[in-house]
């Protein structure tokens, strides 16, 4: 079982927008075998959220987000928040853990 976390900065401005936006990436990744998915806020550092959640043995997906994280034309299921996210789409971090 894999573990993605994604983690970001929102514009402050921006807070309401993502968390509507936030609402259609959990619909769009329901069409994917993602389990345990939450995202967190912060309690220190204002405006920085970390998402997590579980693949399963699929880490093929996650090379496929993150592929299409350098490409302009490619799909990405949370596409609609990188304009709210401080850096926008380049300062969308995402990584895979495994467990030892």
């Amino acid at each position: 079982m894999f573990t993605l976390f994604i983690e970001y900065r929102v514009e402050p401005e921006q807070l309401e927008s993502y968390k509507n936006q936030l609402t259609k990436v959990r619909e769009k990744l329901l069409q994917y075998k993602v389990v345990n998915y939450q995202v967190l806020e912060a309690v220190d550092q204002p405006y920085l959220f970390v998402e997590q959640l579980q693949l399963g043995e699929d880490l093929e997906l996650y090379r496929s987000w993150k592929e299409a994280l350098s490409k302009q034309e490619e799909a990405h299921p949370w596409q609609e928040l990188w304009s709210t996210i401080v850096g926008g789409k380049e300062k969308f971090n995402m990584w895979a853990f495994k467990p030892i």
